[in-house]
C-alpha cells in the first residue's frame, strides 16, 4: 500500500505485482501495455497463475474483460521520458485501488460526465459505459440489463468531466476499485 500526499491530504493507493504474459518472441506493437491502460488476468491454461496479465481482446461484451485487475501503473522502462511499453515477460505494477490521474480513456465527440463507469476496450484503453441497471419503462420493476458491457468485475469510475473533443484518447482522473 502506498500513500501519496495530494493538496495536504493522502491518496491511498494499492498495487499488485503482475507479469506481461506475452512471450519474449511476441511482436511489440502500438497496442502493447502502456501506463494507464487496463490489465486483465490471463486465462490461457499456461498463464492461469494469478499474476500473468493480458490486454482486453474485444470491447464491450467480452466476458474475459470481467477479470480486470486494475490499471497499468509502472514497469521497467529505460526509454527517454519513460514513454516505452511493458516488454513481454517483464514484471511490473498494476494499481488496483485508489485515485489514478492518467487513465487512458478512448474519447468520442461527446461530453462525458464524471461518475461514469469505465470498461476495458479493444484498443487497450478504457471506454465509458451507460448505467448497468436499466429501469423497465412503464413498470415498477427493474430489469438488470448489463447492456452487453463486460469488464465490471473490477470497477473503474471516471472522476472528472471530459469535454467534447475529436475522437482519440485522453489521460483522465479515475478511481479504481479492483480488489
Amino acid at each position: 500500500m502506498q500513500f501519496q500526499t495530494v493538496l495536504g491530504g493522502a491518496n491511498e493507493r494499492v498495487f499488485r505485482v503482475a507479469r506481461n504474459s506475452n512471450t519474449k518472441t511476441a511482436t511489440i506493437t502500438a497496442a502493447s501495455f502502456v501506463r494507464g491502460g487496463p490489465a486483465i488476468l490471463a486465462t490461457a491454461s499456461a498463464s492461469t497463475n494469478g499474476f500473468d496479465i493480458v490486454q482486453p481482446t474485444s470491447s464491450g461484451n467480452n466476458p474475459v474483460n470481467n477479470l480486470l485487475i486494475g490499471v497499468v501503473f509502472d514497469f521497467p522502462d529505460t526509454t527517454v521520458g519513460r514513454t516505452g511499453v511493458w516488454q513481454p515477460e517483464d514484471v511490473g505494477l498494476v494499481q488496483c485501488y485508489g485515485m489514478h490521474s492518467a487513465i487512458l480513456l478512448s474519447v468520442a465527440s461527446t461530453t462525458m460526465a464524471g461518475g461514469l463507469i469505465m470498461v476495458p476496450n479493444s484498443v487497450s484503453m478504457f471506454a465509458t459505459t451507460p448505467n448497468l441497471v436499466i429501469e423497465s419503462v412503464g413498470t415498477a420493476t427493474v430489469a438488470t440489463n448489463l447492456g452487453g458491457a463486460a469488464g465490471i468485475g473490477g470497477l473503474v469510475i471516471l472522476m472528472q468531466s471530459v469535454a467534447t473533443q475529436a475522437a482519440g484518447s485522453a489521460a483522465v482522473v479515475g478511481f479504481i476499485r479492483c480488489m
